[in-house]
């Protein structure tokens, strides 16, 4: 008769190939999920396709606004030269906007009603970084037909109030 030893295993391999495993299964999840976290690129990345903020400009006025001017971080192309934004209507801009950094916009503006000038706006469009002020703010206005509110990222012109 044959005696047949009974050996139960216990797995006794390598620790380190265990680590190793277990080290590049953690490094593929983390370049999977965060991927942009390891692009060395800087700050100024293209973090998304919404990596640009928009700013609202409702013309609720009897009055045309006119964009005379604009300069700083607006997204590539920028708006037009002379844009016109007839009563009743609105425009959007779109400014940069990056997590860490603080972006600014310059826009100037002629407000015209019947075809004569009636007034000036000039305008800064703060897109902040997170977790900071981002909206409209006005430079100068002078204008006695129009007057205008800010709500963050929205700016509304209306007709002033008649004065007798």
């Amino acid at each position: 008769m044959n005696k047949e030893q009974a050996v139960v295993s216990t797995f006794k391999g390598s620790t380190l190939g265990i680590i190793l495993v277990l080290f590049i299964l953690l490094v593929i999840v983390v370049s999977v999920f965060c991927g942009s976290s390891f692009n060395n690129s800087g700050v100024d990345e293209d973090l998304s396709i919404a990596s640009s903020r928009n700013f609202r400009l409702t013309n609720d006025s009897s009055s045309s606004v006119v964009l005379t001017l604009s300069r700083g971080d607006f997204e590539p192309p920028g708006p037009p030269a002379h844009v016109a934004i007839p009563p009743n209507t609105y425009y959007g801009f779109e400014v940069s906007s990056v997590l860490a950094l603080t972006r600014t916009a310059y826009a100037g503006f002629g407000i015209v009603l019947g075809g004569t000038g009636v007034g000036v706006m000039e305008t800064t469009l703060v897109s902040g970084r997170a977790g900071t002020y981002s909206g409209w703010v006005m430079d100068r206005f002078t204008s006695t037909v129009v007057t205008y509110t800010i709500n963050g990222t929205n700016l509304t012109l209306t007709d002033a109030p008649v004065l007798l």
